[in-house]
């Protein structure tokens, strides 16, 4: 059974269509979103989205220091843009971690058939 919470809502999730139709709907209808898929064993992915851009983190199990994306453009000048957890928190990631919303569902859906991270996503263990 695999689990999606976004933004504090749960749902079960059985088909990559309901997966991607929670998705849009977390985009459409929120500037900020905190999603987290999880399912596959102890592993889960959150993805953090803001008005134009997402960052992944990968857990393996409880506790894991994981692995966060990484955009794969080298940045000269360090820039941070701000995210809202669901408990209004607010984070801010340097933009090297950032990733279309577009890889963020594709890595979503990866983990929703395999539990694993996706490969065209570069990863960087923390």
């Amino acid at each position: 059974m695999i689990e999606l919470t976004i933004n504090n809502g749960k749902y079960i999730v059985n088909t990559e269509n309901e997966l991607v139709s929670y998705f849009h709907e977390a985009v459409r209808t929120n500037k900020y979103s905190e999603i987290w898929i999880e399912g596959h064993g102890e592993a889960t992915l959150n993805c953090l989205l803001n008005e134009s851009n997402a960052i992944l983190m990968y857990l393996r199990e409880n506790g894991d220091s994981g692995f966060s994306s990484r955009s794969g453009i080298i940045i000269k000048e360090e820039k941070f843009q701000s995210f809202l957890l669901s408990n209004g928190q607010i984070d801010e990631y340097p933009e090297k971690y950032l990733i279309s919303k577009q890889s963020a569902l594709e890595a979503l859906i990866t983990y929703f058939y395999y539990g694993e991270m996706d490969k065209s996503i570069t990863w960087n263990e923390e």
